[in-house]
């Protein structure tokens, strides 16, 4: 089942009718059976694995190495920064590295010391877009880390950007653009090259930020700052499972914002069902093929047929 390119709607309330067209997405390429469904490093033939078992959507992490700074090299790398680092805590094949050393970032890592470090099995961003390109209906959201912290994101999100257009991706690739701001300039430079994708798919993530001090049984406010005018860069939002509820739905209603949610991490049935209603068309997941196997359930016994004419 594909993810969906179908707008939030204020006006839907049946999980039923958004569960016909829900995407559900891979968190890190998770979701394999057995012990290591979350592996920190990512590699084709556990996207191809998924894929096959029926999993079309996959949320993936990117970062960039010290060595990527000039215009021939600008090489995205799939990881997550503080998964990777856990798992190369210790890794003899960055004992000469005194950047390692010294703050244990894989940002300060080069390119080289980087495929030392995962025996070469790191899959770039180049290679991920190639996959994209060859298996049929995968869909990718991609957020670029270094955000706010590294001086060369904005850079490296235009390239990025730029490579989804060139290989026409633009319809199955989704970008996590951070913020206002990151996304407008995108959107500023693809324009003034004459080489803006028609739908270039930008999105921004939704914190609860300080929900863990609320009241028990009180809701957070994800969306108190959010404007119509802020949010008019992106394509999708995603907010976090905490976020995507009643509150965040009024707030969006009252901005008149249609926009597609993207809600991460979606880990049950129980919880896929909950955020449907609220007007989820995705969802990110580290038990993918458990909620496909849901919707499958919910689609077979009749409910999403009879109530979306499907």
């Amino acid at each position: 089942m594909a993810p969906s390119v179908a707008s939030w709607d204020a006006s839907s309330s049946s999980w039923e009718c958004s569960a016909a067209r829900v995407g559900v997405f891979s968190h890190g390429a998770g979701g394999l059976p057995g012990p290591s469904s979350a592996a920190a490093v990512v590699t084709e033939a556990r996207i191809a694995e998924l894929h096959r078992l029926g999993v079309r959507g996959f949320d993936l992490d990117l970062f960039f190495p010290l060595d990527s700074a000039g215009a021939g090299s600008r090489s995205l790398y799939v990881g997550h920064p503080r998964r990777l680092r856990q798992a190369w805590a210790r890794s003899p094949a960055l004992a000469t590295s005194r950047e390692w050393r010294r703050n244990k970032s894989v940002f300060g890592l080069t390119s080289a010391e980087v495929l030392r470090a995962s025996g070469g099995a790191l899959l770039s961003a180049d290679a991920l877009l190639a996959l994209a390109s060859r298996l049929p209906g995968l869909t990718l959201a991609l957020d670029l880390k270094g955000g706010g912290q590294q001086p060369r994101y904005g850079a490296h999100l235009l390239y990025l950007a730029r490579q989804v257009a060139y290989r026409n991706l633009t319809e199955r690739v989704w970008l996590w653009a951070g913020t206002a701001s990151a996304a407008k300039a995108v959107h500023r430079a693809l324009s003034r090259r004459g080489d803006a994708p028609p739908r270039l798919r930008l999105g921004r993530t939704i914190l609860d930020v300080g929900a863990p001090r609320l009241a028990h049984g009180s809701e957070p406010d994800c969306a108190a700052a959010l404007s119509a005018a802020e949010v008019r860069s992106f394509a999708f939002l995603g907010p976090s499972l905490r976020c995507t509820n009643a509150a965040l739905v009024s707030a969006l209603g009252r901005l008149h914002v249609g926009r597609q949610l993207l809600v991460w991490v979606v880990d049950s049935p129980a919880e896929l069902f909950e955020v449907l209603a609220r007007g989820a068309s995705a969802v990110v997941s580290n038990e993918p093929l458990l909620l496909l196997a849901a919707l499958r359930n919910a689609s077979d016994d009749g409910r999403v047929r009879r109530q979306c004419g499907a």
